[in-house]
């Protein structure tokens, strides 16, 4: 790859002539600070089926449109307007900003009557190995749908057939399929399998032999000894009855031989392989040759599978021209019942790979428009997708297969469906299991999240790329359904563009971090967020502590083989945050069982002043409507500080497990009140006391042996409180016998204060 700073892109008409020419330029500037750069395709490159004038995506570039003959002085206009951006009214000039498309770019020139000139460029990602990493990815998509179409739909007998209906970009994408089969890592190593250790057949050979040659002794030798019909004298046998022997014996040899049903079945793979790759090569030529028929632009993914077919059908070349298989015959029937096949490594992922390229061609991915449609290599979108699959197979394995990914593949008109599209949603569910419970799995790809919607968001309509939703398969109110999400990020090249700089560093934040944030904060019942990228380095912030909640990023780069780097941490920390769900004596698990119970029940806003005793939210606030007998009682109570509730087994006595003994606060009633109520807050533990210890501190008449008393100490009568309020709520519980200690939270006396005034008072700040 050569950079250079300015480029001259031949504009060419149908007919194959130059009339005119796309100048490109490098915008000046220091060279140090230029992202900006124009480069030449290598040969390795051209094969790729790249055009040979780079740009890098994100850049600006100026450019200047020169007509040539007859096109001079016209008016003409340069398009696609998207990414061109003119200096003045004629267009001749301008910038270049080609954004985030990846891929061909074509410029085409129209006049006042239609379109008269053409040419591309490549617009390559900021990325080095962005190429390898795309084809690395889309062999991945394409080895996952065509082994969820062999578990979704028993193989058959049915072949690969190109449907003329389809058009040449979905013929690349079907091909695209077929190519990951046989230039993936499992064809290549069974075939280096079976050219090491060949499968080899023993040929049987009858063949007649002089007896004086001699021969191996077997019992077929004893019989021939005993029947023969042509004999001949032996003069120096050794035995009286082998005194004639016959003249020609039979004799069996074993021969070694590699032309065997197996080799052949090998044979036979690759040769329809190559006839599938050659017809697939046929119509790309056919769909090429009508568009110059026709004088029309040739697609993108045409021009680029010609390219790919050539190198694939010299690939399978050289396979079928290996020992032993360039020495074999022709299969003359289907072996389904060989044991080799079935069983002898090599052979058996032979006859697995066979069975998976059946369905590459019935394929059909309602994504690949979005990958490779319009001769884009759209990389950042397919990471998208992969990035789901990877998930989606490390959730199917924590789960032991209960998350089946099959249900990705779906049947349509004109054969199965890979159901990945951006905007519409994909869902996969299942359950794991963990000890004492089992857990709903639920794994999302484009799922919306709308407000005003069960399950939704707080505010705008959120669509993460993936999420996870982990909930008990059973209710249980110590575990509080959750989500995750993740958002793919191909242009990320390192952590400090997700996370930003170090905590104590002043700065703007990153985008990927507030809208980690918004995820987190916005979706309901969402703990977690984060961005996963093709780095190296891991970053996670746990917000108490625990692993979530949490904002993060993790790395996740496609390899060679179907091998990703990253998927190992990943799985490892969805598996921790399952076993964390589970756990119900997490401090999460704590908080979301009151975060569930705060919103239960009732709510006041009839607040009024803070009583000074107020120290818990109202409704974990226990009061004890408390009734006073007499002015006696009353006196000693206000003497005392204490205020007595009857124990043991006598009416009206409070057990050892009564709300009474954890009141935060005591309103007391009765005749010597007349309508007024007094407020007093509980100042300690209530202490037990026996009949003699309440007579030598002054109580009168004490009826019982044993009491419970409240330390208490006066406070200000809450506004809008009277005899009325506490009567009410005492008389709404039928079964409540006069008297006796009555206890309520103090949101409900709220409450009851509110609606026997009339009035809805908001809290007091």
């Amino acid at each position: 790859m050569t950079e250079i700073l300015q480029a001259q892109l031949p504009l060419i008409d149908d007919a194959g002539v130059v009339i005119a020419s796309l100048a490109l330029h490098v915008p000046p500037g220091p060279q140090r600070e230029r992202t900006e750069t124009l480069r030449i395709c290598t040969p390795a490159e051209d094969r790729e089926g790249l055009e040979t004038i780079q740009l890098i995506e994100g850049g600006e570039y100026r450019y200047s449109l020169t007509l040539l003959g007859a096109l001079e002085g016209k008016v003409v206009a340069l398009e696609p307007r998207e990414v061109i951006f003119p200096d003045d009214r004629t267009g001749l000039s301008g910038r270049i900003r080609p954004g985030l498309y990846t891929g061909r770019l074509s410029f085409r020139v129209f006049d006042g009557v239609g379109f008269i000139a053409e040419g591309a460029v490549e617009v390559r990602s900021c990325k080095l190995n962005y190429l390898n990493e795309y084809r690395w990815m889309l062999d991945d998509v394409a080895r996952v749908a065509c082994e969820l179409s062999l578990q979704r739909f028993a193989a058959s007998e049915q072949r690969m057939k190109l449907d003329d209906e389809h058009d040449a970009a979905t013929l690349y994408q079907r091909f695209c399929f077929l190519r990951s089969i046989i230039m993936g890592g499992r064809t290549e190593a069974a075939l280096a399998t079976i050219t090491a250790r060949p499968f080899v057949d023993w040929k049987e050979t009858n063949e007649y032999v002089a007896a004086a040659r001699g021969v191996r002794g077997t019992s077929q030798l004893a019989r021939q000894l005993s029947r023969a019909s042509r004999t001949q004298p032996w003069q120096d046998a050794w035995h009286p009855a082998l005194t004639e022997l016959p003249a020609e014996l039979s004799s069996t040899r074993f021969d070694p031989s590699l032309d065997n049903i197996p080799n052949r079945f090998v044979r036979f793979v690759l040769e329809e392989w190559r006839a599938r790759v050659a017809e697939v090569g046929a119509k790309l030529r056919d769909e090429h040759d009508r568009c110059i028929l026709k004088k029309a632009r040739v697609p993108a993914p045409v021009i680029r599978g010609m390219a790919e077919v050539n190198d694939l059908e010299q690939r399978l070349d050289t396979m079928l021209h290996t020992r032993p298989l360039s020495d074999v015959g022709r299969l003359s029937h289907f072996p389904g019942a060989s044991q080799v096949l079935q069983r002898r490594a090599g052979y058996r992922e032979f006859r697995e790979l066979y069975a998976l390229s059946e369905f590459a061609g019935m394929i059909d991915w309602k994504g690949g428009d979005d990958v490779f449609g319009a001769g884009q290599r759209n990389v950042a979108t397919l990471y998208e997708y992969w990035v789901f699959l990877q998930l989606a197979s490390i959730v199917s394995d924590l789960s032991g297969g209960a998350v089946r990914l099959d249900n990705l593949i779906k049947a349509q008109r004109h054969g199965l469906g890979l159901g990945l599209k951006n905007g519409e949603a994909s869902i996969l569910k299942g359950t794991i299991d963990r000890p004492g419970t089992t857990m709903n799995l639920e794994l999302s790809f484009n799922r919306e999240f709308r407000p005003n919607v069960s399950g939704g968001s707080w505010t705008r309509t959120m669509r993460p790329d993936c999420s996870l939703r982990i909930s008990p398969a059973n209710e249980d109110p110590l575990i509080e359904p959750l989500s995750l999400h993740f958002d793919a990020k191909y242009r990320v090249g390192s952590i400090e563009e997700v996370m930003g700089a170090e905590a104590n560093e002043l700065g703007a934040h990153p985008d990927d971090l507030l809208k980690m944030h918004t995820y987190r904060d916005a979706i309901l019942r969402a703990v977690g967020a984060y961005v996963i990228y093709p780095g190296e380095q891991e970053d996670v912030d746990r917000k108490f502590g625990e692993i979530i909640p949490g904002l993060g990023a993790f790395p996740l780069t496609p390899g060679p083989d179907g091998v990703a780097e990253g998927a190992l941490r990943i799985r490892a920390f969805l598996d921790e945050v399952i076993d964390h769900v589970c756990a119900r004596g997490s401090q999460r698990a704590r908080a979301g069982f009151w975060h569930t119970e705060s919103y239960k029940g009732q709510s006041s806003d009839q607040l009024g002043t803070r009583p000074g005793w107020l120290s818990r939210p109202p409704a974990d606030t226990t009061v004890l409507l408390g009734f006073v007998k007499s002015e006696p009682h009353l006196e000693w109570i206000r003497r005392t500080g204490l205020y007595n509730l009857r124990a043991g087994d006598r009416s009206g006595a409070v057990p050892l497990g009564s709300a009474a003994l954890r009141a935060d606060a005591v309103l007391l009633y009765g005749p010597p009140l007349g309508t007024r109520v007094a407020a007093y807050r509980v100042s300690t533990e209530p202490r037990v006391m026996t009949a003699e210890n309440l007579l030598e501190i002054g109580y009168p008449s004490p009826g019982g042996s044993v009491y419970f008393c409240l330390a208490i100490a006066e406070e200000p009568v809450p506004e809008g409180l009277d005899v009325r309020v506490v009567r009410s709520i005492i008389s709404a519980d039928g079964s409540h016998v006069e008297g006796a200690p009555y206890t309520t939270t103090y949101v409900a006396l709220m409450t009851r204060i509110g609606s026997q005034l009339g009035v809805n008072k908001k809290p007091a700040p």
